[in-house]
This record gives C-alpha cells, structure tokens and sequence, in this order.
C-alpha cells in the first residue's frame, strides 16, 4: 500500500479548506476526489442539484497556486463516497443535510472517516505543515487498519547492517522455519538503487516478501521491508511505515540510530533489534535506547562477521542479550519467541 493507492474523498462546503486539502494530499500522493457540500435544494421539486463545478477546488487553485490539481465534480455523491479509501469530513463551516445523512450512511459500513472541525490556519505555513503531517498519518492509519491488518509485536523485529550484513540476513532467513511468520524492518548503508539488490536477495526466502518500505506499508507477518537510502522513513503506532520527502539527516544513509528509536516508537519493546555484520559504530545509540526501555538487542557474533565493528560497538555498552552467528540466532529466534504472547 502506498499514497497513489489510497483514494480520499474530501467532503468541504468551505473553498478555501477544499482547495488547501486537496493540494496537501496531491503533495503527498494521495489520489482525491472533492465532494463539496455540493448540493443546492431546488424549490420546485425539492430536488438536490450540483453546484457548478467552477464554484470549487479547482478554481481556487488556479487563482493562487501555480500548479492546477485536477479537481473533479461529483454529481453522485454516493457513489463517490463508497468508492474512496477514506472520507475527510470538514465539518468546520457546516454541511448540508442531504450530504450529512449520505455521509453517516457512508460510515455505517465501516468506512474509515475523518472530521476536521477546525478552521486551517492559510497563512500560517509551519502550522499548515504540522496539519499536513497529521493528517498523513491519520490517513493511512486509518486506511491500514481497513486492510487486513496484523500487527504482532513480539514478532516485529529491526534487522540491521552495512558491511556483510546482506549476506549475514540471507543466512538467518533461510534459518527460519517455512511456516514462520515474523515482520522484519531492514535498514542498512547503501546508496540509492541498491535496495533491488537486497530484494532479490532476501525475498521468497522461506516464503518472506521484500519490498522496498512506502508510505502506508505496514509490518505484517511474512513481510520484509526495506529502509529507503534517500529518505527518511518513521514508523507510526502499529508498525506503518512513512516515508519523509527529506534525505537522512548525519553521515549515515540510512541511518540506522534514526531507524532504531523510529522502530521504538511504532512498534514498541515487545520485539528486538539485531545488529548484524558492519563497519563503524551505527546502531549502538538506538540499541541503548531501545534496551533501556525493556527491549530486546541481539549482535552477530563478532567473529562471523566480514566486518565487526557495529555488533562489537554495541556489545561494548553492554546492551546486547544473545550474541551468535545468524543461523544460530534464527533458531534462537524461534525458541524465545515460541514463549511469547502472540
């Protein structure tokens, strides 16, 4: 799942909030249909008719944005909300009766909705970017918890590495029995472009599925996903993934300290991390904190790694559990895990 792949109806009766709304989820990808409170009550027949479709989105837009966003009229309102992922409901400046009873209908099926009921603040940039990001992340929390979601963590787990790490995973994975079923974040030193290389290494290994970690993905059972090298991913509560339109902050692309406490707070300290094969000392910070809470840490053994220094850095500050080579640590997996909650 990714931004292009959710719909969202935004439900508005005020322009400027429809017009705001829709540019912040074309920045960010989401497709959108604009559903004003789009109806005006004929006297004669006491029938809903459209409003013309230049009183809308689009016409705001052209008249103060440079880009033009497409901007779509929906005459059947229905229909347009049943269709979309996610309906925002900008309740703000009110909504007409007619659509207000299509939307309550619309969210007796279950359809994931959420209600703005504050003015968007147009001149106020940091404050509009700070709403922006919110409302991302409400979305695609809303939109995950549609799917079928599951989220186990004791079995979520952050797996990290540079130098011979690639190598050192493959080898756990394919340790792992076929009908396991754990969720793994992968973030490792690369440059940009070599992430196909380490999902045709580790995908269809004991039936996991590696893909390149976008915005709304989130860590299920099977699944590998892995960190961007360019930008900077955080992990919402429940283990849904986000990608920033921003590179890594540090020297380290990605980085892996920034991965680890992201992983934190999204998934919690049910599950652990491991630090496997690499150069220099990336990891050790977020292993520390990640300990201190109560989660698990687990190193390669030092002696199988092409390069030692990350998994000695951090059983250096005396954080790491269980040290071993990878396919010992895969069966060890298994056997602690077996013992847990699920």
């Amino acid at each position: 799942m990714n931004h292009s792949q959710v719909s969202v109806a935004v439900v508005s009766a005020e322009k400027t909030h429809r017009g705001l709304l829709v540019e912040m989820l074309h920045k960010r990808g989401f497709e959108t249909v604009v559903v004003e409170s789009l109806a005006e009550k004929d006297s004669a027949n006491e029938q809903l008719t459209p409003i013309p479709q230049h009183d809308g989105a689009a016409q705001f837009l052209d008249e103060n944005r440079a880009a033009v966003i497409s901007y779509f009229l929906v005459v059947d309102i229905e229909e347009a909300l049943a269709a979309a992922d996610v309906v925002i409901v900008d309740i703000s400046s009110g909504i007409d009766n007619g659509l207000e009873q299509v939307i309550a209908k619309t969210v007796e099926v279950n359809k994931p909705a959420l209600y703005l009921d504050d003015y968007l603040p147009v001149n106020t940039p940091s404050v509009m970017a700070d709403i922006e990001q919110r409302l991302t992340e409400k979305l695609l929390s809303l939109y995950a918890h549609q799917q079928d979601y599951l989220h186990v963590p004791q079995k979520t787990w952050l797996l990290a590495g540079s130098t011979g790490g690639p190598e050192a995973v493959k080898e756990f994975i394919e340790n792992l029995p076929a009908d396991s079923d754990y969720s793994f974040l992968y973030v490792q030193h690369i440059e940009p472009g070599f992430e196909k290389n380490l999902i045709a290494m580790f995908s269809k290994r004991n039936g996991y599925q590696a893909q390149v970690a976008r915005s709304g993905d989130v860590l299920t059972p099977k699944s590998i996903l892995v960190v961007p090298a360019n930008r900077q991913l955080r992990v919402l509560t429940g283990g849904i993934a986000i990608i920033e339109d921003a590179p890594w902050q540090g020297r380290f692309q990605p980085s892996i300290d920034a991965t680890a406490v992201s992983f934190a707070n999204g998934c919690g300290y049910d599950g652990g991390i491991i630090i496997f094969s690499g150069m220099d000392c990336d990891g050790t910070s977020g292993a520390k904190i990640y300990a201190s809470k109560g989660g698990r840490v687990w190193a390669q053994a030092p002696d199988t790694c092409v390069v030692n220094s990350m998994p000695e850095s951090v059983m250096k500050c005396g954080v790491v559990e269980y040290s071993a080579s990878p396919k010992e640590m895969a069966e060890q997996l298994i056997r602690s895990t077996d013992k847990s909650p699920t």
